[in-house]
C-alpha cells in the first residue's frame, strides 16, 4: 500500500482525484489496525510484548476499556478477535467506495494532464480488476507460507516474566517501530507516529510540477522510508538510534520542501 501511495504521488494521482486520495488514507489506517490485531492474536512471546508495548502507550484508564485489565489477558483477546472480524467488513465498504472513485473520474495520469476528455473504461478496468484479484489469490493460496517473514520467537509461547531480548514487530510496522525506538519519550513516539498519517492527509492537496526539483524528493522520500525499515529491525544500540533521527531528520525536511507554496497547488475538483 505504501508503494501503491508513493507512484500516486510521484505521477500525481492525488491531485487528480483528491478524495480517491483520503479514501485510500482511510484504507491505510484501518489496514494498520487489523494487522495490529491480528498479529497480537497469533500469541505467541513477540506478539504478547509488542501488545504490551502499544498498549503501554496509553492511558491506564484507556488500557483498562480495551483490555478488560491493566495487563493483557484472555478478556483483551477475545475483544480483539471480535474487532478482528468485524473491521474488514468496514474495510470492505471503504474499499468499494475507493474503487468506485477510482474508476469513475480516474485517476491514472502519468503525464499531469488535467483535460476533462476522457473516455470511460470503468466496465473493462472492473473486470481487469477481477481478474487481477482471482489470479493474486490463487497464488497466494498455492505458495503462501504463514511462517515465512514472522520471527521465529514468536513460535514460543507468551511468558510474562520473561522480556525477549529484541521485541521486533512485523516488516510493515518496522518503520513505525523504529519512532518509538528513536524517540525517548513514548508518549512523543506515540504522538509522531499518528501525525505520520496526518501527514499523508497533507500530501493530497500535494501537486508536483513535472521536469521539477521536487521529483527527485519524492524518490528520496521513497528511499529513507525503506531505509527505516531496516532501522527498525536493529537492536536499540546508539549507533541505530542516531542514524534514524538522522533520516526523520532528513524526512521531515523533504516533506516541508514538498509541501511548501512553490511546490503546491490547491485543486478544487474533486
Amino acid at each position: 500500500m505504501l508503494l501503491h501511495l508513493s507512484r500516486s504521488l510521484y505521477y500525481n494521482i492525488n491531485s487528480f482525484n483528491i478524495l480517491t486520495w483520503y479514501n485510500g488514507i482511510i484504507l491505510l489506517c484501518l489496514v494498520s489496525v487489523i494487522s495490529y490485531l491480528g498479529y497480537v492474536l497469533a500469541w505467541g512471546q513477540i506478539s504478547y510484548w509488542g501488545a504490551t508495548v502499544i498498549l503501554n502507550l496509553l492511558h491506564p484508564l484507556l488500557v483498562y476499556l480495551i483490555s478488560g485489565n491493566y495487563y493483557i489477558t484472555v478478556i483483551c483477546l477475545r475483544r480483539f478477535f471480535i474487532f478482528h472480524f468485524i473491521l474488514p467488513f468496514i474495510l470492505l465498504v471503504f474499499f468499494i467506495v475507493h474503487v468506485y472513485y477510482l474508476h469513475d473520474l480516474g485517476s491514472s495520469n502519468p503525464v499531469s494532464s488535467t483535460s476533462p476528455l476522457l473516455t470511460n473504461m470503468m466496465l473493462f478496468v472492473i473486470i481487469k480488476d477481477i481478474h487481477i484479484v482471482i489470479n493474486l489469490f490463487s497464488f497466494i493460496f498455492l505458495t503462501w507460507d504463514s511462517f515465512l517473514l514472522s520471527h521465529p520467537d514468536n513460535l514460543i509461547y507468551p511468558d510474562p516474566l520473561k522480556t525477549p531480548i529484541h521485541i521486533i514487530p512485523e516488516w510493515y510496522f518496522l518503520s513505525y517501530y523504529s519512532l518509538l525506538k528513536i524517540i525517548p519519550s513514548k508518549n512523543i513516539g506515540f504522538m509522531t507516529m499518528i501525525l505520520v498519517f496526518l501527514i499523508f492527509i497533507a500530501l493530497g492537496d500535494v501537486y508536483i510540477t513535472p521536469l521539477t526539483i521536487y521529483k527527485p524528493l519524492l524518490f528520496f522520500v521513497f528511499y529513507l522510508y525503506i531505509y527505516l525499515l531496516w532501522i527498525g529491525a536493529q537492536y536499540p544500540v546508539p549507533t541505530y538510534i542516531y542514524y534514524g533521527r538522522v533520516a526523520y531528520i532528513l524526512l521531515g525536511i523533504a516533506i516541508l520542501i514538498l509541501t511548501t507554496p512553490a511546490a503546491k497547488v490547491t485543486h478544487s475538483r474533486l
